[in-house]
């Protein structure tokens, strides 16, 4: 039986779900991802249309090997950073580290806005 193609239909009820999902884990106040929100929305929606055999398994593999690694590479990074700035200014005075790293932080602060945000920009674009 030939599968039935992937329609806007598709790809819209794939966004409500991962929005309904999101919107339902604010509400409890659950711990949750936008990003495997949507995967799961386009698979679920995907197989709801043609059935299993429109997955692509190997790029649902990329993209769980990515959900899956970043947090742990992000993990070793930041220990390496912070190990390494310990060690840089392990010589320095309270009063100068807190000084400087107190002005640093609204750096990083606004930096990580930032990201996040064209983070989150883009996951509707690629769609």
């Amino acid at each position: 039986m030939q599968a039935v193609s992937i329609t806007q239909v598709t790809v819209i009820s794939a966004l409500l779900a991962a929005i309904v999902w999101d919107l339902i884990t604010w509400y409890f106040g659950l711990p949750t991802s936008s990003s495997h929100a949507i995967l799961s929305g386009l698979v679920g929606a995907a197989i709801a249309t043609s059935g299993f055999e429109v997955i692509m398994a190997k790029g649902v593999y990329k993209v769980l090997t990515g959900l899956f690694l970043s947090p742990l590479i992000g993990f070793i990074l930041s220990i390496s950073l912070m190990s390494f700035l310990m060690w840089l200014f392990r010589k320095s005075t309270p009063t100068l580290v807190s000084s400087l790293f107190g002005r640093l932080q609204i750096v990083s602060a606004a930096y990580m806005a930032f990201s996040h945000g064209s983070n989150d920009a883009q996951k509707t674009m690629v769609l």
